[in-house]
């Protein structure tokens, strides 16, 4: 966000409508974030919870999200809720975007994808999605981390190959990935 423009706070209103797919006046300005990443912070009255939105002061971008309505009966499995989370980050310009592990509470499915570039996972630059199980709809959206931490990177090619380490691995563990 360093070199990026301060944006008012009716632009990051917009953009959070843009981003909840909600008309700017459904948003209600609640307070100016003063944290490491300041922001303007949103919130919307829905039946049955309340929406609020996070986004960054300089650039306008999405921080986070959160809706605190109760999940009903689950529909959508732990593999739907992954590809329903994929589609929105490829939808919101998240590209090289990999899934690395999944929870399920309370029938929100969280899923954290992390960034990936040339084949090696940048872990720091993490995105973590939440949807409900019961109509596939994004509950909650963190991408705090990868607003800190996402940068191209110069990764140096690896000092062994594959097959030599593969060969150093004990005998008694399975290799999930490389």
């Amino acid at each position: 966000l360093e070199n990026l423009p301060e944006i008012s706070q009716a632009k990051a209103q917009e953009n959070a409508a843009l981003f909840l797919g909600l008309k700017t006046d459904q948003l209600h300005f609640a307070f100016k974030g003063e944290g490491k990443i300041p922001t303007y912070r949103f919130s919307a009255d829905e039946t049955g919870g309340q929406k609020y939105i996070e986004v960054t002061q300089k650039g306008g971008k999405i921080l986070s999200f959160n809706d605190s309505r109760t999940v009903g009966k689950t529909i959508y499995t732990p593999k739907d809720c992954v590809q329903i989370a994929h589609a929105f980050l490829d939808q919101h310009g998240f590209s090289c975007m990999a899934e690395n592990y999944w929870t399920t509470y309370q029938g929100i499915v969280t899923v954290n994808f992390a960034y990936t570039q040339g084949g090696v996972t940048c872990y720091p630059d993490l995105i973590k999605i939440s949807i409900a199980a019961d109509t596939g709809q994004l509950v909650g959206f963190d991408a705090s981390s990868y607003t800190m931490n996402h940068t191209a990177r110069a990764i140096p090619a690896p000092k062994i190959a594959e097959p030599q380490a593969r060969k150093l691995i004990a005998s008694d563990l399975t290799i999930l990935s490389q």
